[in-house]
């Protein structure tokens, strides 16, 4: 007798040995000749450790703790530059009366205006 097993869906045939003709069409239909190996074993399931207590937070073992995402205060963006809402042209006039050379690596307006806020910070 010959065995012949399918990993895919783990079927098992047994053939008589003279039979060659199944043999040649069941290898062709993804059989392999031998005997079914076992499954692999599962893994096990990770398991985290438990969150330390914070400071000043009494807590018992057995109390089952959840994560607490923090709350931060909001982010203040200072929109008093002068030069926020300026056009390209006035940025130029701008450099050009206060005699400010602007790099050539500066080129965005946005950059152009940081540059130039920086610069007359700097100067008074």
């Amino acid at each position: 007798m010959t065995k012949l097993y399918r990993l895919k869906d783990r079927l098992v045939r047994e053939l008589a040995d003279d039979d060659a003709v199944r043999l040649r069409c069941l290898k062709r239909a993804g059989f392999v000749v031998g005997e079914l190996p076992p499954l692999p074993k599962a893994k096990q399931p990770v398991v985290e450790a438990p969150l330390a207590p914070t400071e000043g937070e009494e807590l018992d073992s057995a109390e089952e703790r959840k994560p607490v995402l923090a709350t931060h205060a909001p982010i203040l963006v200072d929109n008093t530059a002068p030069f926020d809402e300026a056009s390209m042209k006035e940025l130029r006039a701008v450099a050009k009366e206060k005699e400010i050379t602007v790099p050539f690596d500066v080129r965005t307006k946005k950059d152009i205006a940081a540059y130039l806020a920086e610069k007359l910070e700097g100067s008074e």
